[in-house]
């Protein structure tokens, strides 16, 4: 079991809405998923309940509530039966986010590309080794996360690139677009597999969270396997 705990120090970044995609992304490729939502705004639940109101859950996929860090702890002490566990930390620095970060076997620090959040995602490391590093090495990595073709030309844009590069800051290779499917299953219902858009649109948008989960597989010992059936299966969707 591999538990990833998605955490900001701030609302606004894309923390659900990636929990959400990457829980797509591995229930696609037939591993049973957890999220543990910790966050008081239940933002995965409140999903989640769209999905059944629908009748569109997700099959693999589990959202329960985990609110508070002893609820939290209990939650992850029983998830044994998962591949994945996610969870969805709360968007402030307090005691649960140092219980999932302290649990997790990877921190995922969803981050957009401006100078204030890029300033944020530092805070969060520092908070991070200073709360959590006692007990061992953070393995922690930030996402770029909702980046639009033209704001990547924009002063500001490479002006938070050049801030992020001088503070070392550990990033994953892929980077989250900005996707309108991505929204519309966040803040609708169902998967990227019956979210009602493009099909172009969508087979972009699962190689792109795939590309991501990609990486994240090949961060475990003994995940080759799944990483290489999701590289096979963003090969064949671009064909």
């Amino acid at each position: 079991m591999a538990i990833l705990a998605v955490a900001a120090s701030k609302g606004g970044s894309g923390k659900t809405t990636l929990c959400l995609l990457l829980a797509d992304a591995f229930a696609r490729v037939g591993m049973p998923v957890a999220i543990l939502d910790a966050d008081p705004q239940a933002s995965s639940l409140q999903w989640m309940r769209r999905c059944v109101a629908a009748g569109d859950k997700p099959a693999l996929i589990t959202v329960e509530a985990a609110v508070g860090e002893i609820a939290l702890s209990e939650k992850l002490d029983g998830a044994g039966e998962y591949g994945v566990v996610i969870v969805d930390l709360p968007g402030v620095l307090n005691q649960v986010v140092g219980v999932g970060a302290s649990r997790a076997d990877l921190v995922i620090v969803p981050m957009r590309m401006s100078f204030h959040d890029v300033t944020e995602a530092v805070k969060l490391l520092k908070w991070l080794e200073a709360v959590v590093g006692h007990t061992g090495p953070v393995n922690a990595r930030i996402v770029v996360n909702d980046v639009d073709a033209i704001a990547q030309k924009t002063a500001a844009f490479r002006e938070a690139a050049r801030f992020a590069v001088q503070h070392d800051l550990p990033f994953f290779n892929t980077v989250l677009r900005s996707r309108n499917v991505f929204k519309a299953m966040a803040h609708q219902s169902g998967s990227l597999s019956t979210v009602p858009a493009d099909t172009d649109q969508l087979e972009k948008a699962k190689r792109n969270i795939g590309d991501l989960m990609s990486e994240i597989l090949r961060m475990f010992p003994g995940q080759d396997e799944e990483a290489a059936a999701v590289d096979a299966e963003g090969q064949r969707a671009g064909a």
